[in-house]
């Protein structure tokens, strides 16, 4: 998916600017959500000595013994935008806060939908801790509304084609879908373009800062403008789940290396915790703000990155 090219890509560009292309030398490697060639990957990058290692992890359980292997081998271990359970297993977790967001964005929705209707939950991949977290979130608002039933739960697994054909079977499936919680941009776009061609008048369906789907929102609003009626329900708000996390988490392990204190947030419910927000839901209001025409579908709008570095990435 895209969120992980450009959590990728931003860390790829940072390791290039002046302050960090003499003292860092990054070493690579992909899993493709495969838990068992994460854990052979940080095997080998045990073996190559590496001074710290950054990961994201694909199991909050799984991952815990390679990688307390690798702080007993005097590794500095930095925990990536998700987390593993077992606080001897990392020095460090960069974190954003699913659990909370999700929360936030179930409230909008039941606000959204007069706190009565049935909701459609698009997950992403098993496993991860923010699929974790947006699933708890998502349930623990919707129980306190007698009205508010989350009817289908949909792997969406954070993409475009999956979330379009698994929400066409859920429209087949469920004559009533009055909301979709989906927290995927591009799986937003999916979503909307089953219920078109299903021929279903859109609903209430949540996303994030994917400029695909912002783009995609800017044209519906002008379709709502012109008074098409098939429009005329849709509602959505965007949380933006910072890209540069990988960013931040570099700049973790470097202070980790160099014996640096770092502040870790009091009081958080998982230890060693470093939390970047970013700017929690986007709404209809601020959408102008983050929604680039000129860009291409793909980038998250939340980036460090220039739209010149943007272009080429996606250019690729």
């Amino acid at each position: 998916n895209t969120w992980s090219v450009m959590l990728a890509e931003e860390f790829k560009y940072a390791v290039k600017r002046p302050e960090y292309k003499d003292i860092v030398e990054a070493v690579y490697t992909e899993s493709e959500s495969d838990t068992n060639k994460m854990i052979n990957n940080i095997e080998d990058l045990i073996a190559q000595k590496c001074d710290a290692i950054i990961v994201t992890p694909t199991s909050q359980t799984a991952l815990n013994p390679v990688l307390r292997k690798a702080r007993e081998a005097g590794i500095k271990v930095v925990l990536n935008a998700t987390r593993a359970d077992d606080p001897e297993a990392y020095d460090a977790l960069v974190y954003y806060d699913n659990y909370i967001i999700s929360k936030q964005r179930m409230e909008w929705m039941a606000r959204r939908l007069n706190y009565k209707g049935k909701i459609i939950d698009v997950v992403g991949i098993a496993g991860y801790a923010c699929t974790e977290d947006s699933i708890k979130g998502h349930r623990e608002v919707a129980d306190k509304y007698k009205d508010i039933e989350i009817i289908g739960t949909i792997d969406g697994m954070w993409s475009y084609a999956k979330t379009k054909n698994e929400m066409a079977n859920a429209l087949t499936a469920y004559p009533q879908i009055d909301g979709v919680l989906n927290i995927n941009g591009a799986g937003s776009v999916g979503a909307i373009e089953a219920f078109e061609d299903a021929g279903r008048p859109l609903v209430p369906i949540t996303g994030e800062d994917n400029n695909g789907f912002l783009k995609k929102w800017v044209w519906i609003r002008e379709q709502q403008e012109a008074g098409n009626e098939f429009y005329y329900k849709f509602d959505s708000n965007a949380h933006a789940m910072p890209v540069y996390l990988s960013v931040t988490s570099l700049e973790v392990a470097l202070k980790l290396l160099q014996g640096i204190p770092l502040e870790f947030e009091k009081d958080y419910r998982f230890p060693k915790a470093i939390l970047e927000q970013g700017v929690g839901l986007i709404l209809a209001d601020e959408l102008d703000k983050y929604v680039k025409p000129d860009l291409p579908d793909g980038i998250n709008t939340l980036t460090t990155l220039s739209d010149e570095e943007l272009k080429e990435i996606f250019k690729q």
